[in-house]
């Protein structure tokens, strides 16, 4: 006759094994992604080299949109039948910028202010935003090319 103890001690020992086994399983795959990621980067339909293009009417008269472009986040200000693209990255800390109604593009982190053509004009930024070249064809705005 077996004893009882001895075998609910086998399905414990054995239930533990695979719960081990589980976590070291989820642990090694959670380790191992970043090292795949950095190896074979992710390349999104918003990124990498040539034109992008989107609609006008996605960015509003006299406002802004922010778009990924070129592993680079650009903003695009739209003032009447003139459209800027500028890096959206301050080149100070890295903030997001915004279009400002009043004449200008700020960092909102350090109070950087930026003219229409990437300069600087106030604040801490060391550089001027990067520009684009951008250009409106058949009701689209072409980015880039």
């Amino acid at each position: 006759m077996e004893d009882n103890s001895e075998r609910v001690r086998i399905r414990r020992r054995g239930f533990i094994n695979i719960l081990i086994g589980f976590f070291g399983g989820l642990f090694a795959l959670c380790s191992l992604y970043p090292v795949l990621s950095y190896l074979w980067p992710y390349k999104g339909a918003s990124s990498g080299t040539g034109e992008f293009s989107l609609p006008l009417d996605d960015v509003p008269q006299n406002g802004y949109k922010v778009v990924n472009y070129k592993e680079d986040k650009v903003i695009l200000i739209r003032l009447g039948n003139r459209v800027i693209a500028l890096s959206a990255i301050c080149p100070h800390l890295g903030c997001l910028v915004k279009y400002r109604e009043e004449g200008f593009i700020q960092c909102p982190c350090h109070d950087g202010r930026f003219d229409f053509s990437g300069n600087v004009i106030a604040g801490p930024p060391p550089r001027p935003l990067v520009s684009y070249p951008v250009r409106i064809a058949q009701d689209k705005i072409v980015l880039g090319g």
